[in-house]
Order: structure tokens, then C-alpha cells, then sequence
């Protein structure tokens, strides 16, 4: 989903550079790793997060959240409801 969410990003026009730049970058610079927990079980995870309507949150967030991980986010909402959150 961070994936899809960069893409998303840039071509909305918030983001310059797209995935395939930024996180070869993170994981290079902050041995950002990407997980392989299915799909089904996040999708599951993500359905009681009601405190947004946003899906990209809810399934960044939502899997965070299985793996008992920080998110690094800028996204103020997240910051304030998943405690893991950090910026």
C-alpha cells in the first residue's frame, strides 16, 4: 500500500520523485524493509480503524499495527490515533 500511496502521490503532485526512487532510498538509508502479511489479514485489521475514510491510512496503518511496528508518518491524524506513529 506505501507503494501504491507514493505513486499516488506523485501524480497528484505532492510527491516529485515516485516509489521506485524513494524506497530503494529508505531502505538503503534507514533499512526501511518491506513485510509480506497478506492482504486478507490487513483488509480485516483495517476495518475497525473508523477514525478515517481514507483506505491508504487504513492499510498502512491497519498493517502497522499487525506487525506491532512504528509508522513514520507526517499524516497528523495517524499521528494522534495510532500510538506506533512517530514523525
Amino acid at each position: 500500500m506505501v507503494d501504491l500511496e507514493l505513486q499516488f502521490l506523485r501524480e497528484i503532485g505532492r510527491l516529485s520523485k515516485g516509489p521506485e526512487t524513494i524506497l530503494p532510498a529508505l531502505s538503503r538509508d534507514i533499512g526501511l524493509a518491506l513485510v509480506d502479511e497478506t492482504f486478507a489479514g490487513v483488509a480485516f485489521e483495517a476495518r475497525g480503524l473508523g477514525w478515517t475514510r481514507d483506505p491508504f491510512d487504513r492499510l498502512i496503518v491497519a498493517e502497522a499495527a499487525l506487525m506491532r511496528a512504528t509508522l513514520v508518518t507526517k499524516d497528523t491524524v495517524i499521528l494522534e490515533n495510532y500510538s506506533r506513529a512517530v514523525w
